[in-house]
């Protein structure tokens, strides 16, 4: 294994060991009963450039799970609030690829036990001290769910603008954030919208074994398992079905004028394209 593989790994390892030590760039934890979460920074400090990078890192104890920007059939999203801040005039975040859950029957997108929300960070003022403040509500599920509050917040000298110690794990964890475009990896081929599916071609360079897929847009969201159906001579092409919601008559005059943004995952690569009708 190359260097930058062993140092990712160590870095990886640090996040997740129970009693370590904040390091520069690390906010201290705020802890509910079911989950904690912290901040972390790609900078030490604010020099002339006009944004930064950050990340929240959530933390569920073992069984439970929370929920992606499109928590599904049940469930919510979590609500992030910035208005706290100081010297912070726009946060873009940035969201990992969810896992699906069945909650009961119901269909459901989310996260288990760690989760880093990448957080690209634009300055009201460069080269002057900021700080970061964030109030997180959001829910965590097993059996039940429960509503869970944070407060977060991170203040950041002015300086040299150099990086911190926690870049390379953001640059990491943003490997688990949804591409825009194709890649060699993963891509999609075509999409097809049927009165009763939506139908998807599409290639993964290292197979379906561990794909998944599910499709929104305005007030249409497709939940179900998709049906994946290989090529008998070349494994990394298949072609994926999602059947249409049970409330809606025809999939493909609903979609008529309107986009879906299409999720496809497999194994650690993911892609969302939006797609127009």
């Amino acid at each position: 294994m190359s260097k930058t593989g062993w140092l990712y790994i160590c870095l990886f390892i640090l996040a997740l060991w129970p009693g370590s030590r904040a390091l520069a760039g690390q906010s201290g934890w705020a802890s509910t009963d079911y989950a904690r979460m912290r901040m972390i920074t790609g900078v030490d400090t604010i020099g002339p450039a006009n944004s930064f990078e950050a990340a929240l890192h959530m933390r569920m104890e073992e069984g439970w799970h929370s929920y992606w920007k499109i928590p599904g059939e049940a469930g919510a999203p979590p609500r992030f609030d910035w208005s706290g801040s100081d010297n912070i005039s726009d946060v873009e975040i940035l969201w990992q690829a969810p896992k699906r859950f069945d909650e009961f029957g119901f269909q459901t997108f989310g996260y288990e036990k760690d989760v880093y929300f990448p957080l690209r960070v634009s300055l009201s003022e460069p080269g002057k001290a900021a700080t970061l403040k964030i109030a997180v509500k959001t829910m965590v599920c097993h059996e039940i769910c429960i509503p869970q509050d944070f407060t977060v917040s991170f203040s950041i000298p002015e300086g040299d603008g150099k990086d911190s110690s926690e870049q390379r794990l953001i640059d990491f964890e943003k490997r688990r954030v949804p591409q825009s475009e194709d890649s060699a990896s993963l891509r999609i081929d075509t999409v097809v919208a049927g009165p009763d599916a939506l139908v998807v071609s599409a290639y993964s360079q290292n197979g379906f074994d561990q794909a998944d897929m599910f499709a929104y847009g305005g007030e249409i969201l497709l939940t179900a398992a998709p049906e994946i159906a290989v090529e008998a001579d070349d494994a990394r092409h298949a072609l994926i079905t999602i059947s249409k919601p049970e409330d809606l008559e025809a999939l493909n005059l609903a979609l008529q004028g309107q986009s879906l943004n299409i999720v496809l995952l497999s194994g650690r690569d993911a892609l969302e394209r939006s797609v127009p009708f």
